[in-house]
């Protein structure tokens, strides 16, 4: 997948991140200009893994990455009820104002 792409839609991928790496906290995967060095830095200090290793870590996660990731929400992602029972799809509990309990 292309760099460029993945750090212009970073919101969507950090999520991904953390899921694949969970010992990554949120300042791990905060945007930075150079986000693959940063992600291959964060996963070597967390993980203790050696260079080698963190890069083909992200090699193999690079490899799964589709457009999809960039148009649905992470499977992961809380889901909050409206009022009447009804599921806001995709809204998480501490997101954005499109995401609105009537």
């Amino acid at each position: 997948m292309n760099w460029n792409l993945m750090q212009g839609n970073w919101a969507h991928i950090a999520a991904r991140a953390q899921e694949r790496w969970g010992r990554l906290i949120d300042d791990d995967v905060r945007p930075v200009p150079n986000q693959r060095e940063w992600l291959l830095e964060r996963i070597q200090m967390r993980y203790g893994v050696l260079q080698d290793e963190a890069e083909r870590q992200i090699l193999n996660w690079e490899r799964r990455v589709t457009e999809a990731w960039f148009r649905r929400p992470v499977a992961s992602a809380q889901r909050v009820a409206d009022v009447d029972g009804s599921v806001l799809a995709g809204c998480r509990v501490q997101e954005s104002p499109e995401c609105h309990i009537r």
